[in-house]
């Protein structure tokens, strides 16, 4: 979308909404710590995990309050956030972001028969400082206005993976938790079966549980979520499951966030549009050669820079890289 244009409709918003009321739009930043709060009418810090944690931090919301499930946040993750939002929260249009990754507004790119109209892409960007950085992605309340309101359903940029979204999951979880789950959603929502199949065997995969959706479609989608959750909880036994293990129950929920929208694409009715987002203050990350090699620092910042997320590039590094290890 070229400069001038984006500008002039932009213009054009602001006074189309001079003197109406706007949608009440309410995106919450899940953190577990105290963090920087950006000067925001949108955007509520969400302390997740309220309930375990040794006091509340002071001047953001408490995911305890009211109808909740706070104590389940170490396997739910900001599932946590989501539900206390469903249950407690009154909005027309409801999001989600975390306290590191939030979406950038300075482009969108609308699905049209199923896909977005892009050939490559970069799913995010990465800016050093939360609090120096929000200006470039255009995370001011009127463009984010400007966009969200012309939506029903907004969410990340896929990353276009070697591997399928089935077997990312492998890589890193037990395979047999993702199956079940996937027979719990196919015995609820028999209809819903393609949408399944289809996503699992994508390379096109949606990371970070990150979207804003209007009123009616979150909690169509709450409706949905939570059923399967806790049919696959009580049909798991974590015992013996590492603390990072028993956090699957938030793992399985980002991979069943793309068979949802997996399905919503597919039936059409809902407006739908992806946007990059931005890693703030990216850290230092430390990986293992092979289980017993060594262990080296990587500054994942340069590494990105010269092999970006979704280019051809990166999926060869993963596959050798997968070979080495």
């Amino acid at each position: 979308m070229g400069k001038y244009r984006r500008s002039e409709k932009l213009r054009r918003y602001v006074i189309c909404m001079k003197g109406q009321s706007m949608s009440d739009i309410k995106i919450l930043v899940a953190t577990h710590k105290e963090f920087y709060r950006p000067e925001n009418p949108l955007i509520f810090q969400v302390q997740v995990g309220s309930a375990l944690a040794d006091h509340h931090i002071e001047g953001i919301l408490h995911d305890d309050k009211g109808e909740n499930i706070s104590k389940k946040n170490r396997s739910y993750c900001e599932l946590t956030a989501q539900y206390w939002a469903w249950k407690n929260l009154q909005a027309d249009y409801y999001g989600f972001f975390h306290y590191r990754r939030y979406m950038s507004f300075k482009q969108y790119f609308p699905v049209t028969n199923g896909k977005i109209q892009l050939k490559r892409w970069t799913p995010y960007l990465e800016a050093d400082s939360l609090e120096k950085d929000l200006s470039p992605y255009d995370l001011d309340e009127m463009h984010m206005r400007h966009v969200i309101e012309q939506y029903d359903v907004i969410t990340v940029l896929s990353e276009h993976m070697d591997v399928t979204a089935y077997e990312q999951f492998g890589q890193f979880h037990r395979i047999r938790d993702l199956d079940r789950a996937i027979a719990i959603l196919k015995e609820i929502h028999p209809e819903q079966a393609a949408a399944c199949d289809a996503y699992m065997q994508s390379k096109y995969i949606y990371f970070c549980n990150m979207y804003i959706m209007k009123r009616e479609y979150f909690y169509a989608y709450m409706n949905w979520l939570f059923p399967v959750l806790e049919k696959f909880e009580s049909q798991t036994d974590f015992s013996g499951y590492s603390d990072k293990e028993k956090r699957v129950t938030g793992y399985i929920a980002e991979r069943l966030f793309g068979v949802y929208y997996t399905w919503l694409k597919q039936q059409g009715s809902a407006k739908c549009a992806e946007v990059p987002y931005v890693i703030f203050h990216q850290n230092v990350r430390e990986f293992q050669f092979g289980k017993k090699g060594p262990r080296i620092k990587v500054d994942m910042r340069k590494v990105n820079q010269l092999i970006p997320a979704g280019t051809m590039r990166r999926r060869m590094v993963r596959r050798l890289l997968r070979k080495e290890l």
